[in-house]
Protein backbone atom coordinates (compact mmCIF):
# COMPACT_ATOMS: atom_id res chain seq x y z
CA UNK A 1 0.00 0.00 0.00
CA UNK A 2 1.70 3.29 -0.82
CA UNK A 3 0.59 5.99 0.95
CA UNK A 4 -0.85 9.67 -0.58
CA UNK A 5 -0.65 12.74 0.93
CA UNK A 6 -2.79 15.42 0.13
CA UNK A 7 -2.53 19.31 0.79
CA UNK A 8 -5.89 21.13 -0.88
CA UNK A 9 -5.75 24.78 -1.54
CA UNK A 10 -9.08 26.41 -1.62
CA UNK A 11 -12.49 25.02 0.15
CA UNK A 12 -14.97 26.71 -1.96
CA UNK A 13 -16.95 25.25 -4.71
CA UNK A 14 -14.67 23.29 -6.31
CA UNK A 15 -12.07 22.85 -3.50
CA UNK A 16 -15.42 21.06 -1.67
CA UNK A 17 -16.22 18.63 -4.65
CA UNK A 18 -12.73 17.93 -5.21
CA UNK A 19 -12.62 16.79 -1.44
CA UNK A 20 -16.08 14.86 -1.95
CA UNK A 21 -15.31 12.84 -4.62
CA UNK A 22 -11.62 11.90 -2.83
CA UNK A 23 -13.79 11.29 -0.08
CA UNK A 24 -15.99 8.74 -1.84
CA UNK A 25 -13.39 7.13 -4.22
CA UNK A 26 -10.82 6.36 -1.40
CA UNK A 27 -11.73 2.84 -0.87
CA UNK A 28 -11.85 2.34 -4.36
CA UNK A 29 -8.22 3.87 -5.06
CA UNK A 30 -7.45 1.40 -1.84
CA UNK A 31 -8.50 -1.69 -3.56
CA UNK A 32 -8.12 -1.04 -7.54
CA UNK A 33 -4.31 1.03 -7.00
CA UNK A 34 -3.43 0.12 -3.56
CA UNK A 35 -3.91 3.95 -2.66
CA UNK A 36 -4.07 5.15 1.03
CA UNK A 37 -4.94 8.71 0.35
CA UNK A 38 -4.78 11.08 3.55
CA UNK A 39 -5.45 14.44 3.97
CA UNK A 40 -3.35 16.56 6.14
CA UNK A 41 -4.07 20.29 5.13
CA UNK A 42 -7.04 22.22 3.82
CA UNK A 43 -6.14 25.86 3.02
CA UNK A 44 -8.71 28.75 2.94
CA UNK A 45 -8.09 32.74 2.93
CA UNK A 46 -6.79 33.11 6.68
CA UNK A 47 -5.40 29.73 7.09
CA UNK A 48 -6.08 26.35 7.09
CA UNK A 49 -7.76 23.44 8.87
CA UNK A 50 -4.05 21.41 9.36
CA UNK A 51 -3.29 18.41 11.55
CA UNK A 52 -0.22 16.02 11.77
CA UNK A 53 -2.61 13.19 11.92
CA UNK A 54 -4.89 12.75 8.52
CA UNK A 55 -7.85 14.43 8.40
CA UNK A 56 -11.27 13.27 8.60
CA UNK A 57 -12.68 14.52 5.75
CA UNK A 58 -16.00 12.71 6.78
CA UNK A 59 -16.22 15.14 9.66
CA UNK A 60 -15.03 18.06 7.45
CA UNK A 61 -17.83 17.46 4.56
CA UNK A 62 -20.37 17.16 7.54
CA UNK A 63 -19.61 19.99 9.78
CA UNK A 64 -17.62 22.36 8.29
CA UNK A 65 -18.77 23.23 4.59
CA UNK A 66 -18.93 26.25 4.80
CA UNK A 67 -16.56 29.63 5.22
CA UNK A 68 -18.07 30.19 8.91
CA UNK A 69 -18.10 26.58 9.91
CA UNK A 70 -14.95 25.65 8.54
CA UNK A 71 -12.76 28.13 10.63
CA UNK A 72 -14.81 26.98 13.90
CA UNK A 73 -12.97 23.79 13.40
CA UNK A 74 -10.76 22.85 16.34
CA UNK A 75 -7.81 22.03 13.97
CA UNK A 76 -8.16 25.60 12.17
CA UNK A 77 -5.09 27.34 12.29
CA UNK A 78 -5.10 31.20 11.62
CA UNK A 79 -2.53 32.64 9.33
CA UNK A 80 -0.68 29.36 9.05
CA UNK A 81 1.39 29.32 5.91
CA UNK A 82 1.78 26.40 3.20
CA UNK A 83 5.71 26.95 3.90
CA UNK A 84 5.51 25.79 7.40
CA UNK A 85 3.09 22.59 6.10
CA UNK A 86 5.65 22.01 3.70
CA UNK A 87 8.17 21.63 6.21
CA UNK A 88 6.34 19.26 8.31
CA UNK A 89 4.50 16.13 6.08
CA UNK A 90 6.22 13.91 3.91
CA UNK A 91 6.07 15.04 0.12
CA UNK A 92 2.67 14.18 -1.69
CA UNK A 93 0.75 16.19 -3.91
CA UNK A 94 -0.63 19.61 -3.83
CA UNK A 95 -4.33 20.34 -4.97
CA UNK A 96 -4.78 23.55 -6.16
CA UNK A 97 -8.84 24.85 -5.95
CA UNK A 98 -8.72 28.67 -5.52
CA UNK A 99 -9.67 31.57 -8.16
CA UNK A 100 -6.23 32.67 -7.68
CA UNK A 101 -4.53 33.83 -11.40
CA UNK A 102 -0.61 35.23 -10.90
CA UNK A 103 -1.56 37.91 -12.03
CA UNK A 104 -3.93 39.20 -9.28
CA UNK A 105 -2.44 37.47 -6.08
CA UNK A 106 1.30 36.45 -6.71
CA UNK A 107 1.43 34.80 -3.38
CA UNK A 108 -1.50 33.87 -1.84
CA UNK A 109 -0.44 31.09 0.79
CA UNK A 110 3.31 32.10 1.40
Amino acid sequence: MKTVNIILMGFGNVGQAFLRVAHEKKEFCRIRYGLDIKFYSIFELGGAIHSSQALNTSEILEKYSSLTTFRKNPLWKPDLKLTSVLDSIKPGVLVECTYYTLEKYPTPYE
